[in-house]
């Protein structure tokens, strides 16, 4: 076996981060638009610019150069979420800033994610903050860069059909656990830039894969925080104060995150993408969520909720894990796997790649 080191893509880096910079002046000129706007015209205004935003990465696409890469894309696809989600709550007064002065107002608009505040002031962002963070952004980087060299210099890590049960989990694991670090390293990134300005920023992601103990709780409080506090914000408040219940309420924002990611795969995952799987996915975790909070305390035996209350952390989100990867992989996963966007990712980090 001959392995050799292969550092970052110093190219990819700069490319991703002019996406996301020519990202943040669309942002800017619409949040600018937005301020300036009567309040009366906003909510019609937000949707015009946000569907505007959100359609723009399409409409790019012909002039772009044919061979950009998939982590581009996802920068691309990621603005225009952004944009659509930020255009909307600016037109509606969701952010927590208020509306002056203006560039506390675009502030709101850029940061991804969200700014720290309490009281309608900035929370600053300490010495101490700013380290742990760097800490940890260089912890994810390493993760990530030791999971890609795994998956990258295996081929058959994903092994499908003969394949041993145990094998196929062990490759769907690696590669949800790739998926996730790619995800905290972007948000670790957008974090950063924060933070550099002295302001302090709410979290993305609290260990999802280690620490949760139930599938609500890894949806609702530890997975992509982001996205979480954009459909509470635009499906879920505006549907319970329309009068729908919490679990019809609960649904509508499963079924939009699925509409969102169809738009993201659309964009990041196109070479092997096709409508209606991910939508699937999401529905099907929204369902098993709703089914873990009204059915399994009526039928899960005592007994068994009192082992399972006793395990170890850890295991139990790892269980829980597993129990996504096993019958649901193909629906999230695949088109990741199939599109090119894994050796995409793998250029972000430095990597170890190996060959028989």
């Amino acid at each position: 076996m001959a392995c050799a080191l292969a550092g970052p893509s110093a190219a990819l880096w700069a490319a991703a981060l002019a996406a996301f910079f020519l990202g943040a002046l669309v942002q800017a000129a619409i949040a600018c638009v937005l301020y300036f706007s009567p309040r009366s015209l906003r909510p019609a205004l937000g949707l015009t610019l946000a569907i505007a935003a959100s359609a723009a990465p399409f409409a790019l696409r012909p002039s772009l150069p044919a061979d950009l890469p998939p982590v581009v894309w996802f920068v691309l696809a990621s603005v225009g979420m952004n944009a659509f989600f930020k255009s909307l709550q600016a037109a509606h007064g969701l952010f927590p800033c208020g509306a002056a002065p203006l560039a506390r107002f675009v502030g709101c608009f850029l940061a991804v994610p969200q700014e720290r505040w309490a009281k309608g002031k900035q929370l600053r962002c300490s010495a101490s903050e700013l380290a742990a963070h760097l800490r940890n952004f260089a912890g994810h980087m390493l993760a990530m860069s030791l999971v890609l060299s795994l998956v990258l210099s295996v081929p058959d890590l994903f092994p499908f059909g003969g394949a041993s049960p145990l094998a196929r989990l062990g490759g769907n694991m690696a590669h949800l656990w790739s998926l996730y670090l790619f995800l905290v390293l972007l948000a670790d990134t957008g974090r950063l830039l924060t933070m550099l300005q002295g302001v302090s920023p709410e979290e993305a992601f609290l260990s999802p894969l280690l620490s949760s103990r139930s599938f609500k709780e890894a949806w609702g409080e530890r997975w992509n925080l982001l996205v979480h506090s954009y459909l509470k914000s635009i499906v879920y408040k505006p549907l319970r104060r329309r009068g729908a219940s919490a679990t019809a309420a609960t649904l509508a924002s499963f079924v939009a995150s699925g509409l969102l990611h169809e738009y993201m795969f659309a964009l990041h995952n196109a070479r092997a993408y096709s409508f209606g799987p991910v939508s699937l996915f999401f529905i099907l975790m929204g369902m098993i969520m709703l089914g873990e909070q009204q059915l399994a305390p009526r039928v899960v035996p005592a007994s068994l909720a009192r082992l399972w209350a006793k395990l170890p952390t850890p295991i139990v989100a790892t269980t829980l894990a597993a129990l996504s990867c096993i019958p649901f992989e193909r629906l999230y996963m695949r088109s990741w796997r199939e599109s090119g966007m894994l050796p995409s990712m793998g250029q972000l980090v430095p990597l170890v790649r190996c060959e028989l």
